[in-house]
This record gives structure tokens, sequence and C-alpha cells, in this order.
């Protein structure tokens, strides 16, 4: 019976639009940094980790596009000072070491 109660109430403050009081109350999925598993960390410092480690691998993820978008960039400039046949070369010699690679 006690457990209904408890029920209701959070149900009503989530019908109000009001949040959870504990933030770790939604249990958060992740992965501990090495080393991290045995040190003893209770429930709640794992949750508040997890949480950290969401809050930057969105950050980090935008920053790796940012980085992929400068090489691309990068790389089609230094491209636009060959000459058409060094161009060419450029693509042969790179396909022969392709291929080259592939053997070993």
């Amino acid at each position: 019976m006690l457990f209904l109660g408890s029920t209701l109430v959070g149900q009503d403050a989530k019908k109000d639009g009001e949040k959870p009081k504990d933030p770790t109350a939604t249990k958060v999925k992740g992965q501990l940094p090495s080393g991290w598993a045995k040190i003893g960390l209770t429930d709640q410092q794992k949750q508040k980790v997890y949480t950290i480690d969401a809050k930057y691998d969105d950050e980090i993820a935008q920053l790796t596009e940012k980085i992929k978008e400068f090489k691309d960039k990068k790389k089609k400039e230094q491209l636009e000072v060959l000459t058409a046949e060094q161009k060419k070369r450029l693509e042969d010699n790179l396909k022969k070491s392709a291929g080259t690679d592939k053997d070993k």
C-alpha cells in the first residue's frame, strides 16, 4: 500500500511538469575510466561519472566533427596547388601504395 502511494506522488510530480529532485534518479549507463571499477565507488558516484562522460562526449563529438571539416578543407586547398598532371601522378602513386599495403 505504501508503495502505491509513493508511486502516485511521483506520477503527480511528472504531471505538473516538475523534475525529480534527485538528478541521479534516472539511471545513466556508461563505462568507468580504466581502473575505477575496483576502487569502491558508490552507485551515486558511478552515476555522476557517467553523467559527466555523457556531457563531455557530446562536446567531444562536436569538436571531432569540426576537426574533420578542417582536415577536409586543408586537403582541398592543398590539392588546389597541384597541376592536373601532378594530381594524376599523385592519384596513381596513392593507388600503387594502397595495392602494396594490401599485400603485406
